[in-house]
């Protein structure tokens, strides 16, 4: 049995996942008690897309003031301190929409925040950070695995 791999390979350099950072802020918004552990767990460094730095920043500073964590409060920070957003009412509304069942938030964030360091590990222009270390398992042959998108099929 022959398994083919239909898909590409990730570029290399491109370490972020919008997915898990949409369903990170989404779980973050909708599920008070998993909030507080998610805005300690993670930076606003760790997010890659520049709407998802300023909902979290946004959330960092509504429990700095003590004040609730939710898509109203949110929005209305959003809309005061973050102008480069230009409609955050919509911004908020779907990650609302894609926040997953509270259990999986963890989950997520662990891939947000290794996805994160390895950005930072990044220096413009020299690529993928090198090296085996915690955030690169060692695959076949002592190689890096090499992300994909796509799926295995059989060819019988």
């Amino acid at each position: 049995m022959t398994k083919t791999l239909v898909g590409h390979p990730e570029p290399p350099s491109q370490h972020a996942d919008p997915h898990a950072e949409r369903t990170v802020l989404g779980a973050l918004l909708c599920y008070p008690a998993t909030a507080a552990v998610l805005l300690v767990s993670l930076d606003s460094e760790d997010f890659a897309a520049a709407e998802h730095k300023a909902v979290f920043r946004a959330a960092q500073g509504l429990l700095d003031q003590g004040r609730p964590i939710d898509p109203i409060t949110v929005t209305q920070h959003l809309q005061y301190s973050a102008r480069e957003i230009v409609a955050p009412a919509e911004l908020v509304h779907a990650l609302v929409a894609t926040a997953p069942i509270q259990a999986l938030a963890l989950t997520y964030s662990t891939i947000v925040s290794t996805l994160g360091r390895l950005r930072r590990q990044e220096k413009p222009g020299d690529g993928p950070a090198a090296g085996p270390g915690p955030l690169h398992p060692q695959g076949p042959e002592g190689l890096p695995p090499v992300p994909m998108r796509g799926f295995l099929i059989d060819e019988d």
